[in-house]
Order: C-alpha cells, then sequence, then structure tokens
C-alpha cells in the first residue's frame, strides 16, 4: 500500500501524518475516495464519503499540530453495508531526522488503519485492519519502511470497522 493510501485510509477517520494530509481552513471540505479490495478492509473494496473541518499549524521544534472536526461514510461496495465514523481530535507529529521516523499522538476519536507489517492493537499485524478508537493514542511512522513500527492506545475500541462493513457484528 502506498503512502498516498495509506493516508487517505486514516482520511476517513480524519486525518495524520500516514493520510491525506491535514486540513488548513475554516470551511469544510468535502471528498470522496475509492479502496480497492484489501486496502482499507480485507476482501472487499471500500467507498468514504468524507466532510472535514479543522486547523493546523508549526509549533516549536518542528512538531506539527492539527484539530479536525469530520464525518466519513464507508460503505462497502459489494454489499451497500456502511458505517459512519464521527472524528474529532487534537494531534501533534514529531519528525525524527535520524531514524527517518514520524511520532504522533493522537487525542480523541478518531479512525486508526493498519496493514500487514505494522503494529497493530494487538501487536504484528497480518491483514489489513481498520478501527474506530476514542481516548490516548501514540505511534511511530517508520518512512522508510512504510509500516507503523510502534502503536498504543489508552483509550477504547469503540468499532472494528471492517467487522462493521462486512456484516458480522
Amino acid at each position: 500500500m502506498s503512502v498516498l493510501q495509506r493516508r487517505a485510509i486514516v482520511a476517513a477517520s480524519v486525518l495524520s501524518i500516514v493520510l491525506l494530509g491535514p486540513v488548513s481552513s475554516a470551511n469544510a471540505e468535502e471528498f470522496e475516495i475509492e479502496f480497492p479490495a484489501g486496502e482499507f478492509c480485507p476482501g472487499f473494496a471500500v467507498l468514504a464519503n468524507i466532510t472535514v473541518k479543522g486547523s493546523e499549524k508549526t509549533l516549536l521544534g518542528d512538531r506539527f499540530w492539527q484539530h479536525n472536526v469530520g464525518t466519513g461514510v464507508l460503505t462497502n461496495a459489494e454489499s451497500d453495508e456502511s458505517f459512519t465514523q464521527r472524528s474529532r481530535y487534537a494531534l501533534v507529529e514529531t519528525y525524527d531526522e535520524a531514524t527517518n521516523d514520524v511520532h504522533v499522538t493522537i487525542n480523541g476519536r478518531y479512525l486508526k488503519g493498519f496493514a500487514a507489517g505494522d503494529i497493530g492493537l494487538s501487536g504484528p499485524v497480518t491483514e489489513t485492519q481498520t478501527y474506530s478508537v476514542a481516548g490516548h493514542q501514540t505511534f511511530t511512522y517508520d518512512l522508510d519502511t512504510d509500516t507503523t513500527t510502534a502503536y498504543s492506545l489508552d483509550g477504547k475500541v469503540l468499532a472494528d470497522v471492517c467487522a462493521v462493513l462486512a456484516d458480522e457484528n
């Protein structure tokens, strides 16, 4: 999965470093994304309609801050099963030039995607996973390997989005 695709996954939750990028205007932005089977959820394509509004700024020490509020309607392209994600979060990311890693801290309600090779909620990930989470989370994203190498959540998982879209819940 490319960095742009990975960025788009999180954009469905409304953004991070591994995502599309922050929204910097006072006006809400709307966009649609289609994820082929296996890129958002294993086994089926996902359509996403996203509306997001937020702000961003660069802080001392090359830290980047953003606050976003958004809604994403995610739909299984085969079954029409859908999930609505309402996100509101503040994010701080710091780039570590020595390791070429980005360290991210997020507080709030967020959608987090993991790809095979990432470290996820329960350790190593073998197939694409996407969760709606709330609370305080931190993760490290390795730009050289295009993987999440560390992840922690002090909060709760609100939904296994792929299970909902597969109608397993």
